[in-house]
């Protein structure tokens, strides 16, 4: 039974991004330790987040918080006045450069 809403979704975010994140890294030579490759870093990070993730989903099924209740609806005004400069700034350079 779901417990904390809020922890439950987040970890699955964490794990998510840390998921896709790892399979990035493993585009790249990842090497060890003592010869580090550029994923070997990224790989590293990863692995942590997806560890945090986990251990959020967790915590949501099996720990009862007060605070944990439902989410309420999307910020849509806030995600789009930080997400909208990111895309068009991307936009403008991609078309500076000719794309």
């Amino acid at each position: 039974m779901l417990k904390n809403q809020r922890d439950f979704v987040t970890g699955l975010l964490f794990a998510g991004f840390g998921a896709a994140f790892a399979w990035a890294a493993s585009l790249h030579e990842i090497g060890w330790p003592p010869q580090m490759g550029p994923g070997f870093f990224p790989l590293v990070l990863a692995t942590l987040l997806i560890l945090l993730g986990g251990w959020l989903v967790f915590k949501a099924l099996t720990l009862e918080s007060e605070s944990g209740g439902p989410l309420g609806a999307p910020a849509w005004r806030a995600l789009a006045g930080v997400l909208l400069p990111i895309v068009l700034l991307g936009l403008w350079a991609w078309a500076r450069t000719g794309g």
